[in-house]
């Protein structure tokens, strides 16, 4: 096998070997062996045979030159050996010449072996060589840190990267201890021992230590150490290599950072986040909010999916947003679950698609919002809408019917399946006025009470209702030492409802309702058959009525010999209860009435329309087929009595609103009817009542509608888990300094996040307890562990305040210890405001509804029996409550009208001088009273013109006018004076309406532009009107972009002061 050393060509390293030998060395050695074989020879002092020593300086030359020049040697030598022996006349010897070839032999041998060892010497010379060159240009190019140190670490050698590390030259650092000069302590002390006495166990690999740049700076280093040993294998130094892993600490410091604060807001934010696999839809992430969320123990929610939880009604919805997330598109929707537990909860779903780097769906983040507060809040709002109206129902059906029982049990009936109770009855009082027994029964329960029950009126909570008049509600009757269970194995009441039921005034009952479950009746339901009671009590009144009616009409059938005296009583009922009595003769189709009836129709007696045919024109158009059908039923024998309510035409051209009743009285010989009687009643007031309790529900209903919308674009708002959340986050620290907020945040409060960050939460509490509040959370949430809810007022950065709901949860530190809280609120200021104006409202309609009823059924009641001389005054008291049921009624409406935002004013150019001389002041006459003040007008030289609603500002003036007349002494004066006033160069029309009353008391003066608000009257006595017409006057001058103020003194006078835009021009 040939190597490098054994062919020249291929040997890098033999370039000199292979130089050819020059020619004057060639000719000097030939010269010396002729030259010295010829002295010795000619001498004799050599033997032909040491000839061959002289061929040792050709092997020389031949070692470092070529092989030719010994060869050229050898043979020169063989020949003078010959030659020599032939002169001295003998042949040469064969053993000296076998010696000489063994020799050739030889010598070629060890000359090549010779040239092969010099060639390797070279080469290795070489290859150290140009290794050398190759790690000095390593070392001096590197970007990394080269360190080589003596075993008692004083510098050997230092990079150029070193130098620029430390400032200083390598010359300037030979010798120095590296750890005393460059490492500060800990770290010097622990690397110093430790690579001093280094050995193969004990030398460290990867650690990272500080060094002391020269800007002063401390650099972070990784280092990597390899022992160096002598030949002989002693220590010879330490070879440390390193990389400045400064900003990688940093930036990995910094990441580790971020995301323990994010894995703390996702771990204690109040929504709930999930991560699910695409494969089979499971968890394979979740935050302690979602399990809260799902019910579960935490850890339980991960292999498990959402249609797991999912209600089975919805199980369409999850199919199809599995569908839309598997085509990348983000969704959020609300979805039915049930806990574990069988608890139903309603939640938003926000569900962001994740896409792997390949553009694959990798997962599907899931953030949860528990909405149950919110969907239970609407459900209250829509039921309580439908109650309203439903109970409208109720009370058209039931003030239908005339028979007692029938309308009671109806009533019962109606109230159990419209609002879903598990039992409703009536109880009434006995004729002995000690017990309770039940009229009516309807539920589940029913079958439970034998329809003979009674009760003493000391016992249970329905006595407790009726003796003391009052609405009683029980949450947990088993708590309640009044409750009385005389069916203790049959019925099992958990909640129940007392409502006292009044005649005329009069508790005659109570309205009792049960529930199975704990807690079921609340306020609402309270408010609900309240109504419903006052309903009842009216249509029971009517039909005592009625059969009161009935009875004395039989009687005058039984009783010929009577007819005068039955007649007279019966007229004198129905014109105490404002009562019309008509009678049909069917065969000849006339028809006549009574007094009463012609009255209540505009028409005197002798005027009034006798035939059936006209009657049937007196009827509105729109109403005939409806009394028609009646008219049929009752005269086909599928009616046992004619009902009928229609709009009839009076003489004047006005439409009322009028109950029709009648039966049968006789028959002919073939049983066909031949005369029918019945008797009519006015009841526009109570249509008018239901109209404007018709419109409220309207008004309810549409601001429901627009809570609802509300509520849904800010669930579609959001859309992340930090940066989009509809609730304000802030992360506190342990002294209560902010740290965190986010872009809500930011929104709600009005501060920037470098306004707020380090400033103490308590900035944002609006009163000293509340920041009590806000500690109070903070030590709940430490020692219970459970985040804190509650409700509170919060400050913006702007002064203003707004209802907030909060939470408060704390955030775990190292070993136990709390590293901060995690405070997140929202603004609940609009549904608190939403709730407090929808229950005053509704309280005040229905009370101030319920009043002037009552009054008027207690002087129907009284009217019947009432003597000769007080018939005058009821009648007098009854037209006033009349009047005012209807002033309630027409301010509830325009109340409605204003509120409803849909008003549009037909403005135009008006003298406001003419307004109020020509129609405030011809208004103003039907308002005045017996013994009522003087109105005075003053108006100015130049009189105002306005672009007004003329009919509009006049109902506001004489609203105004009205009040000040009920608060002015008949003896005092009433002023109204208008002029212009130019404010700020634009033109003012300024209406000034003064009374000489006792004044308005100065806390009283901030209200009286609140509904349903009633001062003092000049008398001391509460003001006997609305409470709407400031409230009215005060929304049509700003619908005109107008003011309305009020300026009073107590027992000198009071005046209002409107302002309205004005033109340049005056009239």
């Amino acid at each position: 096998m040939t190597t490098a050393a054994d062919d020249p060509d291929n040997n890098p390293y033999a370039e000199a070997l292979r130089q050819p030998m020059p020619a004057w060395l060639y000719m000097v050695l030939l010269c010396l062996t002729l030259a010295g074989s010829t002295i010795l020879v000619l001498t004799g002092t050599l033997r032909s045979d040491l000839l061959y020593l002289l061929i040792f300086p050709a092997i020389v030359a031949a070692i470092y030159y070529d092989v030719g020049i010994y060869l050229a040697a050898y043979g020169l030598t063989i020949a003078t050996h010959v030659l020599i022996e032939l002169i001295r006349g003998s042949s040469p010897s064969v053993i000296v010449l076998g010696l000489a070839a063994v020799w050739l032999v030889l010598s070629v041998a060890i000359t090549r072996k010779m040239r092969r060892l010099f060639g390797s010497y070279e080469r290795a010379l070489a290859e150290l060589d140009e290794r050398r060159d190759f790690a000095e240009s390593l070392v001096n190019t590197a970007q990394v840190i080269i360190l080589i140190m003596d075993p008692q670490c004083r510098v050997m050698r230092i990079n150029p990267a070193t130098e620029r590390l430390i400032g200083l030259r390598q010359d300037e650092v030979i010798g120095e201890h590296w750890f005393n000069r460059f490492v500060p302590e800990p770290h010097r002390t622990l690397l110093r021992d430790s690579l001093e006495g280094l050995t193969d166990q004990t030398i460290p690999q990867g650690y990272i230590n500080p060094i002391t740049g020269h800007d002063g700076q401390q650099h972070l280093i990784e280092w990597n150490h390899e022992r160096l040993v002598t030949h002989e294998g002693a220590p010879a130094g330490t070879l440390a290599i390193g990389h400045d892993v400064t900003e990688w600490v940093r930036a990995e410091t910094a990441l580790q950072e971020r995301e323990r604060l994010y894995r703390t807001l996702v771990e204690h934010l109040g929504e709930g986040i999930g991560i699910v696999s695409p494969e089979n839809e499971a968890f394979t992430f979740a935050n302690p909010a979602a399990h809260t969320i799902f019910g579960v123990p935490e850890g339980c929610l991960v292999g498990h999916t959402l249609a797991e939880f999912t209600d089975p009604d919805d199980f369409e919805i999850i199919r199809r947003e599995t569908r839309l997330r598997r085509e990348g598109e983000q969704s959020s929707y609300e979805l039915t679950i049930r806990r574990p537990n069988g608890e139903r909860r309603y939640i938003l779903v926000t569900a962001v698609p994740q896409q792997g780097p390949d553009g694959a769906l990798s997962g599907t983040l899931g953030i949860f919002r528990d909405v149950t507060g919110r969907h239970n809040t609407l459900a209250a709002f829509e039921r309580r809408a439908a109650q309203l109206a439903l109970l409208g129902e109720i009370s058209k059906e039931i003030t239908a019917e005339l028979d007692l029982h029938s309308l009671q049990q109806r009533a019962v009936t109606l109230a159990q399946a419209t609002f879903g109770y598990d039992h409703v009855a009536l109880l009434v009082i006995g004729a002995d006025r000690r017990t309770i027994r039940m009229a009516a029964r309807a539920g589940v329960m029913a079958q439970l009470f034998p329809f003979d029950h009674t009760l003493d009126l000391t016992e249970g909570l329905v006595g407790w209702a009726l003796r003391h008049g009052e609405t009683v509600t029980v949450d947990d009757v088993s708590k309640d030492q009044r409750y009385v269970n005389h069916y203790p194995d049959r019925i099992a009441t958990r909640a129940e409802l007392c409502v006292p039921l009044r005649v005329r005034g009069e508790v005659i009952g109570v309205i009792d309702v049960q529930q199975k479950e704990s807690g079921a009746l609340g306020a609402d339901d309270a408010r609900i058959l309240e109504l419903l009671a006052g309903q009842l009590g009216v249509a029971m009144g009517n039909a005592q009525l009625y059969e009161a009616l009935q009875t004395e009409l039989e009687e005058r059938l039984r009783a010929e010999n009577a007819l005068r005296d039955s007649q007279e009583r019966l007229s004198l009922a129905l014109e105490g209860a404002s009562l019309g009595v008509w009678e049909w003769d069917v065969q000849s189709n006339a028809l006549s009435c009574s007094p009463q009836a012609a009255t209540m129709l505009g028409y005197s007696l002798a005027d009034v329309p006798r035939t059936a045919g006209e009657w049937w024109d007196m009827i509105h158009p729109d109403d005939r087929p409806g009394v028609d059908q009646a008219i049929r039923s009752h005269l086909g024998g599928s009616a046992p009595i004619f009902a009928s309510e229609q709009r009839m035409r009076t003489q004047g051209g006005e439409w009322l609103w009028i109950m029709a009743r009648g039966r049968i009285l006789a028959t002919n010989e073939q049983e066909l009817p031949q005369r029918v009687a019945g008797t009519l009643l006015n009841i526009t007031g109570r249509k008018e009542a239901e109209l404007a309790l018709r419109d409220l529900n309207a008004s309810l209903e549409s601001q429901i509608a627009a809570r609802t919308a509300e509520l849904l674009a800010e669930r579609d708002k959001t859309s992340a888990i930090l940066e989009t959340t509809g609730d304000a986050i802030a992360l506190v620290g342990p002294d209560m300094s902010v740290e965190y907020v986010n872009p809500t945040f930011e929104t709600l409060t009005g501060y920037q996040a470098p306004e707020i960050q380090g400033r103490s939460i308590q900035t944002l509490v609006a009163a000293p307890h509340v920041a009590d509040e806000i500690g109070e959370g903070m030590r709940h949430t430490v020692t219970t562990g459970q985040p804190w809810n509650g409700e509170m007022v919060l400050r913006r950065q702007n002064g203003t305040h707004y209802d907030a709901l909060v939470q408060i949860a704390a955030v775990p530190g190292p070993q136990g210890t709390v590293a901060g809280y995690l405070a997140s609120h929202r603004d609940i200021t609009q549904l608190k405001t939403l709730q407090r104006m929808q229950s005053r409202f509704i309280a005040n309609v229905s009370h101030e509804l319920r009043t002037p009823i009552t009054v008027l059924k207690l002087y129907t009641d009284l009217l019947p029996s009432a003597p000769a001389e007080k018939r005058g005054e009821y009648e007098q008291a009854l037209s006033s409550e009349l009047e005012n049921l209807s002033r309630l009624v027409r301010d509830v409406l325009r109340v409605n009208t204003l509120s409803s935002g849909d008003i549009r004013l037909d403005r135009r150019p008006t003298s406001l001088n003419y307004l109020i001389r020509e129609l405030v002041l011809q208004q103003c006459e039907s308002l005045r009273r017996d013994h009522s003040p003087e109105i005075v007008v003053s108006l100015g030289e130049s009189a105002p013109v306005a672009d007004i609603d003329p009919q509009w500002l006049v109902e506001a003036l004489c609203q105004i006018i009205d009040n000040a007349v009920s608060r002015t002494p008949p003896e005092g004066k009433i002023t109204i004076a208008a002029d212009s006033h130019h404010v700020d160069g634009r033109p003012w029309a300024l209406i000034r309406i003064s009374d000489t009353g006792k004044g308005i008391p100065l806390h009283e003066q901030s209200l009286v532009f609140e509904r349903f608000f009633r001062g003092t009257r000049s008398d001391e006595s509460p003001d006997a009107g609305t409470g709407l017409g400031l409230s009215i006057a005060k929304a049509v001058v700003e619908l005109h972009g107008g003011e309305i103020l009020v300026e009073s003194e107590i027992g000198e006078s009071t005046t209002i002061i409107i302002w309205l835009p004005a033109n340049d021009a005056a009239a």
